[in-house]
């Protein structure tokens, strides 16, 4: 069976059986997207990061932060401010609050940046128009 068909075999734990999954469909350019954005000790960066993304000519359908329980600043009451939904992370490391974003999110396209990144005005756009990509590379200036 070849990558291509409909339905993609899976070999699991079920005691040697096969399943079938179907392949999700590729994304399509108005689809929508969750953004979300880890943020610890942000404060400082946050506001700047949240306009750029707003700004976006291909606006996300979802924005939230997850929010790092150490910060030791006002992230959390900055993105508040900002009226920007807040997600308070359950686990210590970026991994954890990137998991957590992922199953937090409505959509199934995802897309991220760090707090301390301002992203140009048509950088999700050019990634939505790219749908049938399987790797994206991503750049900033911070």
């Amino acid at each position: 069976m070849n990558p291509d068909e409909s339905d993609r075999l899976h070999a699991g734990g079920n005691r040697g059986k096969t399943k079938r999954t179907p392949q999700k469909a590729p994304m399509t350019l108005d689809e929508p997207i969750s953004f979300y954005v880890p943020a610890r000790n942000a404060e400082k960066h946050l506001a700047e990061c949240i306009a750029c993304i707003r700004a976006q000519t291909r606006q996300p359908d979802e924005l939230f932060i997850v929010v790092d329980p150490r910060s030791q600043d006002q992230t959390a009451e900055v993105a508040n401010g900002l009226g920007v939904a807040v997600l308070k992370q359950t686990g210590p490391t970026l991994g954890t609050a990137r998991n957590q974003a992922i199953l937090a999110a409505r959509h199934r396209w995802l897309a991220s940046c760090d707090s301390d990144v301002f992203i140009q005005p048509d950088w999700l756009e050019r990634l939505a128009s790219r749908p049938g990509e399987s790797a994206v590379g991503i750049g900033g200036r911070t």
